[in-house]
């Protein structure tokens, strides 16, 4: 017979249950029958997994004493099924008792047989003196006039895991609510909750519970913890799965569930933008777009899915822009070398190498240039930056000319190009490209063997 429940535990290491065996309680056989001293439990199953329909070869009928037939019913008295069949069993192991002027069949255990052939028994279960699921159903009844669910879980049971495995405050998250117990007892107890089910008893049985909790019922767990009543909960419906049954986006779903699950998904933030815009919003200095069919206007098949020029201008220009902060500039290390600049933009420089300093004398001795700046490597906040694949690329030089354009300088000592210089040189041109702007990848002589002075001759032209 089950009136307990199966509880998986995991744990990150291996770990092992000490069952210890006990003596067979004799005070359990409280009956006499033909002398002897005995215990009756129902022939009828209770509990989980009480009904015909469970274990239907277990529905059948047996004589009772008056030769009619009895058919086995459940507790809420639907058709139920045999613990274990009757008929296995000698017939002075079982007998009849009336409850309610209606004869009951019952399995007799004498205690000499037990004691003959088992001496020392483990215990039916680790949590036998906590509740049963027949508690369980006791207390659903109690709530709901009748039993409304078919396994639910004793409120003792989840108050002791609970108790075990939480403190007042931790949020405790149910997938799988059921009958709404673990929520139950969570607010019972101070727990923050999460319970999650389909279908239409979620708000017939759950919330219905719930809302018995708030107004103070005293079933289950409520005069162990005290409980008065009070709190409130939230009820959410939500709305189209993102995804079908083969992993492909649903094709029912708006385009604003789809952008805040994507963009919860990347940021781990609820998305707030309430406009329908491709760009949903810049976060770590990361703009994130979705572009799904029709956002951009076009309604065709396998359009407004291209990150395009068109696309960018939604990001203002305050979002992805950069300005040198005229107050700051944290130099920690400061150049020291021979040479003299007069157009830096700040009175300090930051620390240079030999060759690097002879590039920014070649930009600080360009008529074009209004004025430059060493720009700080690894400093997001108060340096010039362009992404690559997988980090951050901070030029050496940015200039200002004097037609209000900018020019980025990077510089390398040699000609000979490595996978991350041509990446970070594609990147500058690109940048260049679209806005309106210069980059220059500085050698102290190119390919064609022009100086420094020449290069950049040729990047203004």
């Amino acid at each position: 017979m089950t009136e307990h429940e199966y509880i998986l535990c995991y744990k990150k290491y291996n770990f092992d249950f000490i069952f210890d065996e006990s003596k067979i309680d004799e005070k359990t056989f409280n009956k006499y029958l033909h002398n002897k001293k005995c215990k009756f439990i129902k022939l009828e199953k209770w509990g989980s997994s009480a009904y015909r329909e469970d274990r239907p070869s277990l529905y059948y009928s047996i004589k009772d004493p008056s030769d009619k037939d009895y058919y086995p019913k459940a507790p809420d008295g639907r058709e139920g099924r045999w613990r274990s069949k009757p008929e296995k069993l000698k017939s002075n192991n079982i007998t009849w008792i009336e409850r309610r002027n209606n004869l009951i069949p019952y399995e007799v255990i004498y205690f000499e047989d037990v004691q003959d052939k088992m001496g020392i028994i483990k215990e039916r279960s680790i949590l036998y003196d906590i509740a049963s699921t027949t508690d369980a159903a006791k207390d659903i009844i109690a709530l709901f006039g009748k039993k409304i669910f078919d396994t639910p879980k004793p409120e003792r049971l989840i108050h002791r895991i609970l108790t075990l495995a939480t403190n007042e405050g931790d949020l405790v998250l149910d997938s799988f609510l059921g009958s709404g117990t673990t929520v139950a007892v969570a607010h019972k107890m101070g727990r923050r909750y999460i319970g999650i089910e389909m279908g239409e008893h979620a708000k017939t049985h759950c919330a219905a519970r719930l809302q018995k909790v708030i107004d103070g019922e005293q079933g289950g767990i409520s005069k162990d913890v005290n409980w008065q009543g009070g709190g409130g909960f939230r009820f959410y419906n939500l709305g189209e799965a993102i995804f079908d049954e083969e992993g492909k986006i649903n094709k029912k779903i708006r385009f604003e569930h789809l952008a805040a699950h994507i963009w919860f998904s990347e940021t781990k933030t609820p998305l707030t933008q309430k406009d329908k815009s491709p760009l949903l919003g810049v976060h770590n200095d990361i703009a994130y777009y979705l572009l799904y069919n029709g956002i951009l206007g076009d309604k065709t098949i396998d359009g407004g899915n291209v990150l395009n020029s068109k696309t960018l201008v939604t990001v203002s220009p305050e979002e992805f822009s950069f300005s040198f902060d005229p107050n700051n500039y944290p130099a920690n290390i400061l150049y020291e070398g021979k040479f003299g600049f007069t157009k830096h933009y700040y009175s300090r420089i930051a620390i240079m190498n030999e060759e690097e300093a002879k590039c920014a004398r070649a930009i600080d001795e360009t008529s074009q240039v209004k004025y430059w700046v060493r720009n700080l490597d690894r400093d997001s906040k108060y340096a010039f930056w362009l992404p690559t694949a997988t980090d951050r690329f901070y030029p050496d030089f940015v200039a200002k000319l004097n037609d209000e354009r900018f020019l980025i300088v990077e510089y390398k000592g040699d000609h000979l190009k490595n996978e991350d210089t041509e990446e970070k040189e594609l990147i500058g041109k690109v940048w260049a490209k679209k806005s309106g702007n210069l980059f220059l990848m500085a050698w102290k002589k190119d390919q064609k063997g022009r100086d420094l002075y020449s290069q950049i001759k040729k990047a203004l032209q």
